[in-house]
């Protein structure tokens, strides 16, 4: 297995597309090896895959729209908020196979569980368990994503990615793989990596208690309706020192103000260390409720979270360490990495933003290509709790052969 990887930040998509191929300088590309592409949304995305294709040939395309720009080892690729960035993935020492599905006619489940059979066949490895899935969804259904992917595959197979972002929270993701594109849907890479290579991945998150705590007593999904019996939003509001005082009268939107406060749900303990999978508090409604970009479930204990800009940018190269270390001693070196990083937390870095892949970088042996998207949910893998889907979560999967 080897990648390159290539940016470009022209607003013309062809010329972006372009730009890209003659950094990746690339010959003798098979129809086995895997492109992964993320771009901004104002990329016109048939002219950026036919372009892609007409340079590379037909090898796998996974494709998905990212927050405000994209990252590599080179650094954040956004000049006005248009980015794009590319990694050639080449398939020595592994195999891949790659699906989309639309859900705007199927639940997501079952979207997501046919993407994975389609998957599996498309890396010709009916019957065997992938190493690793890498996952992106629109926003929406992730949970329910995560829920079909182990329907076929039992809860064992770690899943990470991220689902799709755009620029302004408006809906103008999008997935694509060179034959479709789909603003509702999921798409999924299965890896199988042989006996010479191995998969290494970490999810986490870059904030700490503040040390008020809570127990949810009414939820519907994604709404949370009331904490210990008190409106959620009079709770939460009361927990941050009065952080949504102006939205408990007129009602509105939260995110900006809640990406520093963040709710989080207590994960199995580790050696006395105590992890949190994180929900983002995103509208407060006039009944006082809270919507959320994550679902809880009545009983779940919340703990108001805090965190700092360097927390949110140090947090990205120890966790891109810590998929580095995964891997089993007797291997050899790291030869790519995909990173996800929470559009929300990058959002609210402003023009310390540029630091996150550098932190990526530090965490990494030197000269490590990555890729990397911003994105509005996370899903990833808990070493004792198992696949989940997040907010303001970051991850690091790496491979080394």
């Amino acid at each position: 297995m080897k990648a390159q990887t290539s940016y470009a930040t022209e607003s013309d998509t062809a010329t972006a597309a372009r730009a890209c191929l003659e950094r990746l300088s690339a010959t003798d590309v098979r129809p086995e090896d895997l492109l992964i592409v993320y771009c901004t949304e104002q990329h016109d995305l048939n002219t950026l895959c036919d372009t892609l294709r007409s340079g590379l040939g037909m090898c796998k395309l996974f494709g998905a729209t990212s927050a405000g720009g994209v990252m590599t080892e080179a650094g954040l690729h956004s000049a006005d908020g248009v980015g794009l960035g590319v990694m050639l993935l080449r398939a020595a020492h592994g195999v891949v196979g790659v699906s989309l599905r639309d859900t705007a006619h199927q639940q997501a489940a079952d979207a997501a569980a046919a993407a994975v059979h389609a998957a599996i066949i498309d890396a010709d490895r009916p019957g065997e368990l992938p190493a690793l899935v890498w996952l992106h969804a629109t926003p929406g259904q992730e949970e329910a994503v995560v829920a079909g992917i182990e329907s076929v595959l039992g809860e064992g197979v770690p899943i990470y990615g991220g689902s799709a972002a755009d620029n302004t929270a408006g809906g103008a993701w999008k997935l694509f793989d060179g034959e479709q594109i789909s603003a509702d849907g999921v798409i999924v890479a299965v890896f199988y990596t042989d006996t010479e290579a191995s998969a290494g991945y970490m999810f986490h998150n870059g904030y700490l208690p503040s040390g008020h705590a809570g127990i949810v007593t009414a939820v519907a999904g994604r709404r949370l309706i009331s904490v210990d019996g008190e409106p959620a939003a009079v709770w939460y509001n009361r927990c941050t020192d009065g952080l949504i005082s102006e939205e408990l009268t007129t009602g509105g939107n939260i995110l900006a103000k809640t990406t520093r406060a963040p709710l989080g749900r207590p994960l199995t303990l580790i050696s006395q260390f105590q992890g949190y999978n994180l929900a983002h508090p995103a509208m407060v409604n006039a009944n006082g409720t809270i919507d959320l970009f994550a679902k809880l479930a009545e009983g779940d204990v919340l703990h108001v979270m805090r965190g700092s800009v360097d927390g949110l940018i140090e947090r990205a190269g120890r966790v891109a360490k810590a998929s580095v270390d995964a891997h089993p001693v007797d291997r050899g070196h790291i030869v790519a990495g995909l990173g996800i990083y929470c559009a929300g937390c990058m959002m609210a870095l402003g023009e310390r933003a540029h630091e996150v892949p550098d932190s990526y970088r530090q965490g990494l042996p030197p000269g490590t290509p990555f890729i990397g998207a911003f994105t509005f949910g996370e899903q990833g893998s808990f070493l004792k709790d198992g696949n989940k889907h997040g907010n303001l979560m970051i991850s690091m999967v790496t491979f080394a052969v």
